[in-house]
């Protein structure tokens, strides 16, 4: 009886063990989600600045263009500020590309941490509701193993007060 009470009672601690590890992989996947999701907002955030930068140079190409509309030769700075500008236009498209496709990137595996994190709280409630039933079955088992107990203490307490009383 005391070794089933102490196999018992390392089948308990390894289910703590096991449920003490899924709450630590649960925490370690949310800080990960955390800072998945604030370099999506920081990326989001440099998106809108670049947009915001496009548009200006955007803005001041047109204002180039509009100050000398009537001549039909450019001369050779205006060629250069277009050309600034074309390339400035170019290299921002480009971030502004990168950027949308690290943001993508982020979110796939943002949206595969919250589906692995979901797993593991799913498998955590299996293993609460197993270790439930586990710690219903084995006291039972104990209920069972004290009622067996008492039948088998019952009888000799009653010899022994027959003996008392014969002795006396």
């Amino acid at each position: 009886a005391v070794s089933r009470i102490s196999q018992n009672s390392a089948l308990l601690l390894n289910k703590l063990k096991e449920d003490s590890y899924l709450v630590a992989t649960i925490k370690g996947l949310q800080a990960e989600l955390t800072v998945k999701q604030r370099t999506i907002a920081k990326i989001n955030r440099e998106t809108e600045e670049l947009r915001k930068n496009l548009r200006n140079l955007q803005k001041e190409k047109e204002v180039l263009m509009n100050l000398n509309p009537q001549k039909k030769t450019v001369c050779k700075q205006a060629k250069s500020a277009d050309n600034l500008l074309a390339r400035m236009n170019t290299e921002m498209e480009t971030e502004l590309e990168e950027a949308r496709k690290q943001k993508e990137s982020y979110l796939l595996e943002r949206n595969s941490l919250l589906d692995s994190l979901k797993r593991t709280n799913e498998e955590f409630i299996l293993l609460k509701k197993k270790r439930i039933q586990d710690l219903h079955t084995l006291q039972l088992a104990h209920e069972k193993e004290l009622m067996q107990m008492n039948m088998q203490v019952y009888p000799l307490q009653e010899e022994i007060k027959l003996l008392n009383r014969t002795v006396e």
